[in-house]
């Protein structure tokens, strides 16, 4: 394991303890809170920032993370939080990574546009809440 994979694997250790601290608490710890904002932040900041070449790393990295969280921690809303950073990244630089994830805008507007109708909101959705 990489050194940076080490640390990202150290810090969403970090994540969940925290988390698992101030979730479902009426009134949590102030410090706890904050604590657990930054280590997000570090995530959100790390993909915000990224360049294309570094963009690779952190889908795989991502996916391997949401996957932990998942298999190891049964946390889905930290699956979905690695899974929405990646694919953040795979559409800000078209980098598709399974067969069925999409590379461009239009082609996520296509199969939207198709999911609209499968759910029988294609006549309310008509492209005016993009």
């Amino acid at each position: 394991m990489s050194e940076f994979r080490a640390f990202m694997f150290k810090l969403a250790e970090k994540i969940h303890e925290y988390h698992r601290k101030v979730s479902g608490k009426a009134k949590a710890e102030m410090d706890d809170v904050k604590i657990l904002a930054d280590l997000h932040g570090y995530f959100l900041y790390k993909t915000l920032k990224c360049d294309r070449d570094e963009a690779y790393r952190l889908i795989e990295n991502f996916e391997l993370l949401a996957n932990w969280f998942y298999r190891e921690k049964e946390d889905v809303f930290h699956v979905g939080f690695f899974f929405a950073l990646g694919q953040l990244l795979t559409l800000k630089y078209e980098v598709a990574t399974l067969p069925h994830e999409f590379k461009t805008y239009n082609e996520w507007l296509e199969r939207f546009n198709e999911t609209m109708k499968q759910l029988g909101m294609k006549e309310i959705f008509r492209d005016k809440f993009l």
